[in-house]
């Protein structure tokens, strides 16, 4: 409730309700009461926070646990948003939900929240990246900043190549685009070297984009800017 109510003051929105209700038995030996909570009411959104704890009587790493879960999610036919954690692969940059791939499989779309705070501040970056959409092409990246203070929460959106932290996970062709807006132009290789990815990866993507990168030499590329000068192609920042 306190959550809420500071962000309606942040939003200068009119006072919203948010059925909250506290469970104790994991969700499938749940799920007739929360069903009665669901039609008695009227309930169109459903929020899980979290999918573990909500699936606390089986091994989150058993394909049955995840199918059993969602069985009993379609019983209530509502939208549904669900909080969970990620996997803790250190050497991949594309993180999945903990457990069985089937929490990923039975989604209907998924989208990792990478966060960024620097200590002491009372500001919050999130980058919000799409990972799987069963309807349609993937969202590009989003990024909103959230700001806390005593009376209220506010939430602003930013463009996620701002935060260095989040370049690293965005598409190999923005990375590119950051890596040359300087106006030097680079050779494939050390395009590959200062970004740790495969040169025929780099050499796909600036051959690919001609509306973005533009080769000025036999070897070298840089950054097309959207005009030209009196003199030619003009190298800038996007």
């Amino acid at each position: 409730k306190r959550r809420l109510s500071l962000l309606i003051k942040g939003f200068n929105i009119p006072h919203s309700m948010l059925r909250y209700r506290e469970c104790t038995l994991p969700f499938i030996e749940d799920i007739n009461q929360i069903q009665d909570i669901v039609i008695k009411e009227g309930i169109k959104f459903l929020i899980i926070d979290s999918l573990g704890v909500a699936c606390a009587a089986g091994n989150l790493n058993d394909a049955f646990t995840a199918t059993s879960f969602f069985s009993a999610l379609r019983r209530l036919k509502v939208t549904s948003l669900i909080v969970t954690y990620t996997s803790k692969d250190p050497l991949s940059k594309t993180k999945t939900p903990f457990g069985s791939g089937y929490f990923s499989f039975m989604s209907r779309n998924v989208f990792e929240i990478q966060k960024q705070q620097e200590v002491e501040h009372n500001t919050i970056s999130l980058a919000l990246w799409h990972r799987k959409n069963n309807q349609g092409a993937l969202l590009a990246p989003r990024g909103f900043d959230i700001e806390f203070d005593s009376n209220a929460t506010r939430i602003s959106i930013m463009d996620v190549k701002t935060v260095p932290e989040f370049l690293e996970k965005l598409h190999l062709k923005d990375r590119i685009s950051m890596l040359l807006k300087d106006g030097n132009c680079r050779v494939v290789k050390d395009i590959a070297d200062e970004l740790e990815a495969k040169e025929e990866s780099v050499k796909t993507i600036l051959n690919r984009y001609k509306d973005r990168f533009v080769k000025v030499s036999e070897t070298e590329w840089g950054l097309l800017y959207k005009e030209a000068s009196e003199g030619g192609q003009v190298y800038l920042p996007m």
